[in-house]
């Protein structure tokens, strides 16, 4: 097996291990609102996103929010669909950072 290829495998390895997933959350929206519903996502997943950069829209009778990614990364999995309601605290998507 070539060194070259055995190389580009382990630096893959280095990489992945080095990876640190963060969780894309429905921020506190007030004491009387305890759900939200997802209305668009902005980021799809393998899109890169900047800290600060909103990734999703989440709505409730009284106002919609963007939601902003905590880091800078690469939007790795959307765990809601559009139309899925979402409690405060839930977890609206992961982003692998780096």
């Amino acid at each position: 097996m070539p060194t070259e290829v055995g190389g580009t495998v382990l630096r893959r390895r280095r990489e992945q291990e080095k990876s640190v997933t963060t969780k894309l959350v429905v921020p506190s929206l007030g004491n009387e609102i305890t759900e939200a519903i997802v209305v668009e996502w902005l980021k799809k997943p393998g899109e890169r996103v900047a800290a600060g950069e909103p990734v999703v829209m989440i709505g409730t009778p009284k106002l919609n929010l963007e939601v902003e990614s905590p880091v800078a990364g690469t939007v790795a999995e959307l765990l809601k669909e559009v139309d899925e309601i979402v409690e405060i605290g839930g977890t609206l998507a992961t982003i692998d950072e780096g």
